[in-house]
């Protein structure tokens, strides 16, 4: 009878194994997956210089002066510019992004866009380093491209 008691707990024992063992790759895999999944932007240094200077081409749709010469007073969604995907420079075409707009301070080529969040590329006017305002994280790539996060 001790025996069979004991074979009983071995055998829960290693369904318990499997169960965590199970549960812990239900919640760590989909979690690592999501975190590539967003932070998967790092393009090869011939396509971050063909986005900045098809950036700087989708400029021309837009031009406006840097954010720190208008009026506090402003809309800024008065001065942005959506580039309709007929109008967008091939490279940026490929990307497959949701949205490409002009703003002010460069382009936002907007590769996820979350209910009240989005990032994506940006490209500085001028090539201005882009700085950290509001919701608005940059982090650089190289070659004048920055991935860019609207925590809003």
């Amino acid at each position: 009878m001790k025996d069979v008691v004991l074979d009983i707990l071995r055998v829960l024992r290693l369904i318990g194994i499997v169960l965590g063992i199970a549960a812990l790759l239900l919640i760590v895999l989909p979690v690592a997956c999501l975190y590539i999944y967003i932070n998967w932007h790092a393009e090869s240094p011939e396509t971050r210089r063909a986005i900045a200077a098809e950036a700087r081409v989708a400029m021309r749709y837009a031009p406006a002066p840097a954010r720190d010469t208008m009026p506090e007073t402003l809309d800024l969604a008065q001065l942005t510019h959506d580039v309709a995907r007929d109008e967008a420079p091939r490279t940026l075409t490929a990307l497959a992004p949701d949205r490409v707009y002009v703003g002010p301070d460069g382009v936002f080529i907007v590769m996820r866009n979350f209910v009240t969040a989005e990032s994506g590329y940006f490209v500085p006017r001028a090539g201005k380093a882009p700085a950290d305002h509001g919701d608005f994280r940059f982090t650089p790539l190289g070659d004048g491209v920055w991935w860019y996060v609207d925590e809003d």
